[in-house]
């Protein structure tokens, strides 16, 4: 769509994603709340820490869209106009993608952590598993009352170690 041929007579601005509501804004609202800054190479990072909606390269030129920021603290950096609506809509839609991958690579982190521990506690059931083997073994190689004792302080002691492993994991 070439939003820049009917952009002055429209009223009032919707963008939907998704079937979703991104901007719902009269033009009024767009023109106060948004500004195009362009900059520099010097003034770039000054610019940046100020945390652009979106960003875009021109010659010589760094061109950044701004949302909410005080116009004075702008024009300090550089030269200060309204952005297009095409500008704000690229803008915002990036800015989106951006938050929905952050949130993406959040899940999958989460999601790494729990394998993470469901590998840890398949790892302490197995050594576990090997403490009472060991002490059945020993039992059985040797035959003896005292192997049989030790046998079940060994059995005795695993097992306290699975109630703590409980607890540990808010487990009763």
């Amino acid at each position: 769509h070439q939003v820049e041929e009917v952009q002055h007579i429209l009223t009032d601005v919707m963008f939907i994603d998704r079937g979703r509501i991104v901007l719902d804004a009269s033009m009024e609202d767009l023109e106060a709340r948004y500004l195009e800054l362009a900059v520099t190479p010097d003034q770039l990072a000054a610019a940046r820490a100020l945390q652009p909606l979106g960003e875009r390269a021109g010659l010589g030129r760094s061109y950044l869209i701004f949302e909410g920021v005080d116009r004075r603290r702008l024009d300090e950096l550089g030269e200060v106009r309204a952005p297009s609506l095409a500008d704000i809509f690229v803008a915002r839609m990036a800015e989106r993608q951006g938050r929905e991958a952050r949130r993406r690579e959040h899940d999958m982190n989460r999601q790494h952590v729990h394998e993470i521990d469901e590998n840890r506690e398949q790892r302490d059931d197995r050594l576990q598993q090997d403490r009472i083997q060991k002490g059945a073994h020993r039992r059985d190689v040797a035959g003896g009352a005292v192997d049989d004792l030790a046998a079940a302080v060994l059995i005795e002691e695993a097992k306290i170690e699975v109630l703590k492993f409980g607890e540990d994991r808010g487990l009763e």
